[in-house]
């Protein structure tokens, strides 16, 4: 399945491309779009095609160290939440939360997609590099230990080896028990979160991680290196992969790390901007819908 990412675009323009047949995910940049809080509630509430609702926010004063590096997003914490919040009450299908995310909104996060049946995704990117194989399994059970029904892992490539690191993810399919009975996961070289699990889950929490449910993770890399993993991640069991708008149909500028592949040896800087593609190196819709599916343009 492709997620097509819509950033910068006003709520008609939302329903317009919602309304194209071919967009089976959408997944909604709460942080990028202007859209009222009204607009969101509708934009959630009425629409067909399944929604992501992600919303990123300015963690940098959270002070936890996972290696990685994050996109300076214009959002405050309070102002993400808030945003996100009306997305899941009003009926989004997935909601994405970095897992740099502070301890009482994580916590937030998860007891209010159990109680609204929203998938939650736990998210962590590096912008810089691709840690090894071993640094991102913990990423992984990080992710699964804060909530996650997909995790998603998204690292910067500029190498096949780097590649190989992050598509090893898939090697080690298990499954996953109840999110609160486990103890604090640490990574190396960053403090354990302790306070993830502290406290009782509420009911409905419970009753969500009731029963064993497999582990799903969407894992590729960023940048002209790691694009076809992208697409590789498909085949080894992601869910969904991301799938930028066509040119000219996102002009936003979006303020997060990234640039061309001419520029700094490929690698993001944190005053970078890039136009209409919310990480370099994504395949276009109609690009991505002819590698995934060829001719084949559906039932409608």
């Amino acid at each position: 399945m492709i997620a097509t990412v819509i950033q910068g675009k006003t709520y008609a323009e939302i329903l317009s491309l919602l309304d194209d047949p071919w967009v089976e995910l959408a997944e909604i940049r709460l942080d990028l779009c202007p859209l009222s809080d009204s607009e969101i509630e509708d934009l959630f509430a009425n629409t067909d095609t399944p929604l992501i609702a992600t919303c990123r926010a300015d963690w940098s004063d959270n002070n936890i160290p996972l290696g990685g590096s994050t996109s300076p997003a214009a959002l405050s914490p309070a102002e993400a939440e808030r945003r996100l919040t009306l997305a899941i009450q009003a009926g989004a299908r997935f909601a994405d939360l970095e897992i740099e995310a502070e301890a009482g909104w994580s916590k937030r996060f998860r007891d209010i997609c159990h109680e609204y049946g929203v998938e939650i995704i736990r998210s962590w990117h590096d912008f810089s590099g691709t840690p090894s194989a071993d640094y991102l399994r913990q990423i992984q059970a990080r992710c699964y230990r804060y909530g996650a029904d997909i995790a998603k892992i998204v690292t910067t490539a500029t190498s096949p080896a780097d590649c190989a690191a992050v598509l090893s993810l898939y090697e080690e399919p298990c499954q996953k028990g109840p999110k609160t009975s486990d103890p604090p996961a640490k990574i190396e070289g960053g403090p354990s979160k302790s306070a993830e699990n502290a406290g009782n889950p509420s009911e409905s929490a419970q009753r969500s991680a009731s029963a064993p449910q497999p582990r799903r993770l969407v894992a590729f890399a960023m940048g002209p290196a790691g694009r076809e993993t992208r697409l590789e991640c498909l085949r080894l069991g992601a869910p969904f992969s991301y799938a930028r708008l066509p040119d000219g149909e996102n002009r936003q500028k979006s303020p997060i790390m990234q640039v061309s592949p001419s520029e700094n040896g490929g690698i993001p800087s944190k005053s970078a901007e890039i136009d209409g593609c919310a990480s370099f190196g994504q395949y276009s819709f109609e690009e991505f819908h002819r590698l995934v599916y060829g001719n084949f343009r559906g039932f409608w």
